[in-house]
């Protein structure tokens, strides 16, 4: 969900964004509105109450917080969740899924599922000692199948919320998921692993040419300014029709725009827009 979660050790006290303190607050705490007895306890023997095993916070960019409490009940693991703009101490049970099933998977010594494709089993949208340091997420407006026709080729790009797949015609499709590079990237000089993490895109956010766009580097890339896209609508026929600008260069000078049919590819093929720039 693009959220970095910072975890209570139980050496230092957890402050969220709207000042409550943890676990000092489970005291005042309520379920569902109704008093409940919140106990930290890692080990997971308290009997009564709610032990609370883990616990982690984020702190939101906009203010308010979302924790959640990983505790056991009546020999059930159940995950609270508080998310709060206020000062509120009210908890509910998550209704988010995949973390339901995977503490029970762990409280029960059962293998933990990974969610997303098998392609995506090593990702991580957490500060991670690999350098990666979440995702960075496409823009709706973006996601969906693409295609452009240049040079006598058709080429697809395949955007969803973490990854870009471009096919030229006749190509291989290349994949690149789009992590946020942060302080422990990196420029690993082994084969083995660079071959490992081929897929993996150094992505950030910036805005040219009056455009939004996701740049993207090579995990790897040590010099040139990588591949820049943008979604964009452009007047065709009359009408705004929603495309993805792709660009290149210290301008983002425009190189190709993609098209939700191929056959508006083929019709478009040779047009250049105003409003883009071109090298």
């Amino acid at each position: 969900m693009d959220q970095t979660y910072t975890q209570y050790t139980g050496e230092t006290n957890l402050t969220t964004a709207n000042g409550t303190v943890y676990p000092t607050e489970f005291k005042t705490a309520t379920v569902d509105g109704q008093p409940a007895e919140l106990i930290w306890d890692p080990k997971g023997t308290q009997k009564a109450g709610y032990a609370v095993v883990a616990l982690y916070n984020y702190n939101k960019n906009t203010g308010g917080s979302i924790t959640y409490a990983f505790t056991i009940k009546d020999g059930t693991p159940i995950v609270l969740v508080n998310e709060t703009n206020t000062t509120s101490n009210n908890w509910t049970q998550t209704k988010n899924n995949d973390l339901k099933e995977n503490f029970a998977n762990i409280y029960n010594g059962r293998p933990t599922t990974t969610v997303g494709s098998a392609n995506e089993k090593t990702a991580t949208n957490d500060a991670h000692s690999d350098g990666r340091n979440g995702y960075i997420t496409t823009p709706v407006a973006m996601r969906g199948t693409w295609y452009a026709k240049s040079y006598g080729k058709m080429s697809k790009l395949e955007v969803s919320e973490h990854e870009i797949v471009y096919t030229s015609e006749g190509e291989k499709p290349a994949k690149t998921i789009l992590y946020r590079p942060g302080n422990g990237r990196k420029f690993d000089t082994d084969i083995a692993v660079q071959e490992a993490r081929q897929e993996w895109g150094a992505a950030s956010e910036v805005t040219k040419n009056d455009l939004n766009y996701i740049n993207v580097r090579g995990w790897y890339q040590t010099a040139g300014t990588g591949t820049f896209y943008a979604a964009h609508t452009e007047l065709i026929d009359g009408k705004q029709i929603p495309v993805v600008v792709v660009g290149s260069g210290a301008g983002a000078w425009t190189d190709t725009v993609y098209y939700q049919t191929e056959a508006l590819a083929e019709q478009q093929a040779e047009v250049k827009y105003d409003d883009l720039i071109y090298q």
